[in-house]
């Protein structure tokens, strides 16, 4: 992604976020995020305190989020760092032992991820 665009989708993604807090007037932090549910072109953020949805694709959103972040299915990306345990069809999450199904191809990805940050 070249720097302009780059920029562009920073800009975009902090003002996504802070809409999401704005009740609180604050911005969420990248650890709070435990996963994002893409669906069409809506995107689920579920944190610790609750879900926020707003327009974006995977594509998007995993060129703006930072490494910690992995694809685990074709709509679904996970916080690597809030995973507790990974099995070949799932991942479970620290908060509430939250259950996330992981497609095939993936799997291999967020094996190497997983182990890099345990």
């Amino acid at each position: 992604m070249d720097e302009a665009l780059q920029a562009r989708f920073d800009e975009k993604f902090k003002e996504l976020l802070a809409l999401a807090k704005k009740k609180k007037n604050n911005v969420l932090d990248y650890a709070d995020i435990l996963a994002v549910s893409v669906v069409k072109n809506y995107a689920a953020l579920q944190t610790a305190s609750g879900r926020y949805c707003f327009r974006a694709t995977v594509k998007q959103l995993l060129e703006g989020l930072p490494e910690q972040f992995v694809q685990i299915s074709s709509n679904t990306i996970v916080n690597i760092t809030r995973v507790t345990s990974i099995s070949t069809k799932n991942v479970t999450l620290r908060r509430d032992n939250i259950t996330l199904d992981v497609s095939k191809a993936y799997f291999g990805r967020v094996l190497e991820a997983f182990k890099s940050n345990n």
